[in-house]
């Protein structure tokens, strides 16, 4: 290069600029709460302490309720499988071959946030409480559908007995609504003193984050006549320049 042209060149456009960023605290793709896979419990009902309170709600939203035509309603032993000593229980369940509209254990969950949703409970008959039960869903409330899937037949005994149900197939219905209320219906009950409790009512979900925005994580105005960067997120951001340049300026 001859001594003309380095004459011209300006300094400060002659600097090398280095930038030591820590790329593993630049995630590809978004981090979310839970477990590896993006999984999160977002809503959970032990009952513990008598209560239909949820012992977890991420939302804010969680409500449990029952239907009324259920009757004695009282918390009692519970899953000795699961995390805690007390359950929810109803007699009275629906002596007929398909639900009543009356009678059914609701959750109530905010999936505003949530997406590929799955649910998990744990049940227990007495010797004439129902043989069946089966999961509806809403989003506003009034009008249920079933899920087919959920449709399940119980053992004639009175042991505990967990349930897991995928309910990712219902992401274009359900995900993103504020408020989608779930009713297990009992059914098939022997006899109208039969219970049916329920407990650890598990909700799990992928975290639906928006994609990550373009953030400036380094910037050198040169105000102040220094190299020092104006902004530097990573607390390591340099600017140098080549020996064989001169006349700083």
């Amino acid at each position: 290069m001859s001594s003309t042209r380095n004459s011209t060149i300006r300094p400060w456009l002659a600097l090398l600029v280095t930038v030591a960023l820590a790329l593993s605290l630049l995630p590809a793709t978004p981090m979310v709460a839970g477990a590896d896979d993006g999984e999160v419990t977002f809503a959970l009902w032990d009952f513990e302490g008598a209560t239909t309170d949820p012992a977890i709600d991420l939302t804010g939203n969680a409500v449990a309720s029952a239907g009324s035509g259920l009757g004695n309603e009282s918390f009692v032993a519970g899953n000795p499988a699961g995390t805690s000593g007390t359950s929810w229980s109803f007699n009275n369940w629906a002596q007929t071959d398909e639900p009543d509209a009356t009678r059914y254990f609701e959750f109530a969950v905010d999936l505003t946030d949530y997406t590929n949703v799955t649910l998990d409970l744990a049940e227990r008959r007495s010797g004439t409480g129902p043989l069946t039960f089966e999961i509806h869903y809403s989003t506003d409330g009034t009008d249920f559908t079933e899920i087919p899937a959920t449709l399940t037949t119980l053992p004639n005994n009175t042991n505990w007995r967990s349930h897991s149900f995928d309910l990712s197939g219902l992401d274009d219905a359900i995900a993103g609504e504020p408020s989608v209320q779930f009713r297990i219906y009992g059914y098939n009950a022997t006899g109208a003193t039969g219970t049916w409790r329920i407990d650890d009512v598990t909700f799990d979900g992928l975290v639906d984050l928006p994609p990550p925005e373009p953030v400036t994580f380094a910037l050198w105005d040169f105000e102040g006549a220094t190299t020092d960067p104006a902004i530097d997120l990573t607390g390591n951001a340099v600017a140098s320049a080549g020996s064989g340049l001169g006349n700083e300026s």
